[in-house]
């Protein structure tokens, strides 16, 4: 990684609030199916202790039984290889540029093997987030059309006391959102929360920082990271 100690624990930081960003209402799960058959309540109610086929009341209790459709959710997280490149995508940042493709072997073991959602820990998170972390590494500090892309009004040059004030800050937010996880303009509003998240996530950063470009950078990097290392990326 090309962090320092004190840039590496900015990505550290953003794991909680990642997990802060697992909505639910916005993230869905797809379900394979399993049968299994069960009592109606209409069966328990006509079921007759006599084994005769008639209920209490009289009449015939021979109600078909229903089939119910239980759903059990095993499938729903992306595997290791599909974070990989689905980050790849997402950022416009090469799988082999910079230390990308090392951290990737480095943490690979230690993301996701399949897509079993009832398999996905703690463990899993922190290599997503290290990853995602490189991959906005590279992103940030790279002047190119990616970059641009993503933040096409923000002066990356600009010093952290000014950089991040106003709507240059709701730029900085609402272009990493809207990009990595895919959100029209229109459907904005209701991310309001984990927009808030992520400005009280910069005033982390900011905390203690000198007042120049490389905060400026840094801070960026911070807010890129808990995006992209969100359930927003990692859920199919």
């Amino acid at each position: 990684m090309k962090f320092s100690n004190r840039h590496f624990s900015f990505a550290i930081t953003s794991i909680a609030l990642a997990v802060v960003l697992i909505s639910f209402n916005h993230c869905g799960l797809n379900a394979p199916k399993t049968n299994k058959k069960i009592k109606t309540i209409e069966e328990k109610q006509n079921h007759s202790p006599f084994g005769d086929g008639m209920n209490e009341g009289g009449g015939d209790a021979t109600i078909p039984t229903e089939e119910v459709v239980m759903q059990e959710v095993f499938y729903g997280v992306k595997s290791f290889e599909e974070i990989y490149m689905s980050m790849s995508v997402l950022t416009g940042v090469s799988p082999t540029a910079g230390n990308v493709d090392d951290v990737f072997r480095s943490v690979s073991v230690q993301l996701p093997t399949d897509n079993d959602i009832k398999s996905f820990s703690s463990v899993n998170q922190v290599s997503v987030t290290k990853l995602a972390a490189e991959y906005c590494h590279e992103l940030v500090r790279n002047n190119n059309a990616n970059r641009s892309a993503v933040w096409p009004n923000t002066n990356f040059n600009e010093t952290s006391g000014t950089a991040f004030v106003g709507i240059k800050r709701d730029r900085i937010i609402d272009g990493a959102i809207k990009q990595f996880w895919q959100i029209a303009d229109a459907n904005m509003f209701e991310y309001n929360m984990e927009r808030n998240e992520m400005s009280m996530l910069i005033d982390e950063l900011l905390a203690g920082e000198a007042n120049n470009s490389t905060t400026t950078q840094n801070v960026i990097k911070g807010v890129c990271t808990a995006i992209l290392s969100s359930a927003h990326v990692t859920i199919l």
